[in-house]
């Protein structure tokens, strides 16, 4: 149970971070980080200058309605994915501390699930 309530935390964690924008996208419309900001802000000054390239697609129509981004492996998934394309282009910068965190958490329950799925139902 422990196991279970841990990876919980951790994908909670993940979640916050979302959604995960498509960073050469950004670099090619000329959106900057501002390092100044939390996550959330950074969010929406993405999609005030224009930004419409994220992972999970379906963050935006969730965040209108009011709600969370259901902490399920349909919408997880591919914001892991997109953390390992940007990641591998060469496009999160390690100066970033935003990158950083954003590369930890998906670190952390990828490599959680990875090593304790024999653990968890299927």
């Amino acid at each position: 149970k422990l196991r279970r309530e841990q990876f919980s935390v951790m994908v909670d964690t993940f979640v916050e971070l979302l959604p995960i924008f498509d960073v050469r996208t950004l670099r090619r419309r000329g959106i900057r980080q501002n390092t100044s900001h939390n996550r959330r802000d950074q969010v929406l000054l993405y999609l005030s200058q224009g930004a419409n390239r994220f992972e999970p697609q379906c963050w935006q129509r969730h965040f209108e309605a009011g709600e969370n981004i259901p902490s399920d492996w349909s919408h997880i998934i591919k914001a892991l994915y997109k953390v390992r394309c940007n990641l591998f282009h060469g496009l999160k910068a390690a100066h970033s501390e935003m990158d950083s965190v954003i590369v930890h958490s998906a670190y952390l329950v990828l490599s959680y699930f990875l090593s304790e799925a024999r653990y968890f139902e299927m």
